[in-house]
């Protein structure tokens, strides 16, 4: 939304809009939210004055889902707060409220401590604008989430679900992160997962996709990089560094780690932290440099 003016005091957010002059209040909008048919949507002021009229939000004992999502919170709370976004936008979805009616900024999203509840700002209006990209939210929030460092590789496998252009499928789309769920708890019970036992006794490889080659991961760690002293040297591109990344074997499951080069290592769209690892699964794509690799167990 333009012309959002955000005032912060110490306690509370006020949100204005003015409206423009094709914009028009939308009373079925508007109804729906006073009577909070929606409870996760803030209410709203309509005000009146000489130069016409603006819509105002005031969010008191709040906070920014941004500064929320850096404030050290488990997996299991981020995916917590995924789920609250998806299921207001279905809730919307049914009441005839377009996604271009909300403000999907995540500065303008807030977090209900108290509640424990996401609270969106929806604009009263009738929709003239072009639906919002939802899955470019949701892969923001990922991309904010402050992930603590045993976590780190489930914030990853988040991102990795947008790696698809396909339309967003929100029923889809809370399976995937149900599932995603329920493998950061079992490992934080020690409970071995299918892709575990299934590591154990099947072996890995890497498709290289520029030349169309299959590279079995032999030893642990499996080296990539310029050197030609590492198990697979990728030569002629610059970027890549002569130690890049590695790909290690730790009771049945395998760690892609990037060794700090400054070309970086991607695992689908999102970058992984230098020094750091995440667990990879059969389908699973990363890039080093111009080099793409699909890993594969069989």
């Amino acid at each position: 939304m333009e012309r959002v003016r955000t005032d912060k005091k110490i306690d509370r957010y006020i949100v204005t809009h003015s409206l423009g002059r094709n914009e028009i209040i939308s009373d079925m909008v508007l109804d729906i939210i006073n009577k909070q048919e929606i409870p996760a949507l803030a209410p709203v002021q309509i005000r009146r004055s000489l130069f016409g009229k603006k819509i105002r939000f005031v969010i008191e004992d709040q906070i920014d889902l941004r500064s929320y999502l850096r404030s050290d919170i488990r997996f299991d709370r981020f995916m917590k707060v995924v789920d609250q976004v998806v299921q207001i936008l279905q809730a919307c979805d049914s009441y005839g409220i377009q996604s271009a009616d909300l403000e999907l900024d995540i500065d303008h999203v807030f977090y209900d401590h108290r509640h424990q509840q996401v609270r969106l700002l929806c604009w009263p209006l009738i929709s003239l604008g072009a639906s919002s990209d939802i899955s470019a939210f949701l892969q923001q929030m990922g991309d904010v989430y402050t992930s603590r460092q045993q976590d780190t590789p489930f914030r990853m496998r988040y991102l990795q679900l947008f790696d698809s252009r396909a339309k967003f499928d929100p029923e889809a789309f809370r399976r995937q992160t149900a599932d995603l769920l329920k493998q950061w708890q079992d490992e934080r019970r020690g409970i071995p997962s299918t892709q575990r036992s299934t590591n154990d006794t099947k072996k890995a490889k890497i498709y290289r996709i520029r030349t169309k080659t299959t590279i079995p991961i032999t030893r642990s760690p499996f080296t990539l990089g310029r050197d030609p002293d590492r198990d697979l040297m990728l030569d002629g591109d610059p970027r890549i560094g002569k130690l890049h990344a590695s790909i290690s074997s730790r009771a049945g499951l395998h760690f892609l780690k990037d060794l700090g080069a400054p070309g970086g290592t991607f695992v689908g769209s999102a970058r992984l932290p230098a020094n750091d690892e995440v667990c990879l699964h059969t389908g699973d794509h990363f890039r080093v440099g111009n080099e793409e690799f699909s890993f594969i167990v069989e």
